[in-house]
């Protein structure tokens, strides 16, 4: 994705939602859904109770 640099909010906005995502296992679940998640990608995740 490519942010213009004047957009400074736009790209934070961005940043946040991809953290949620990554946090919550959003992305992981898109992936897995169209089939681009490999197993040896699951040490990347945090699982829920994980710190």
């Amino acid at each position: 994705m490519v942010v213009r640099p004047a957009c400074v909010d736009l790209l934070a906005a961005i940043n946040h939602a991809l953290k949620d995502m990554h946090e919550d296992g959003t992305i992981r679940t898109i992936l897995k859904r169209y089939g681009v998640w490999e197993p040896q990608q699951d040490h990347l995740v945090k699982t829920p109770g994980q710190d």
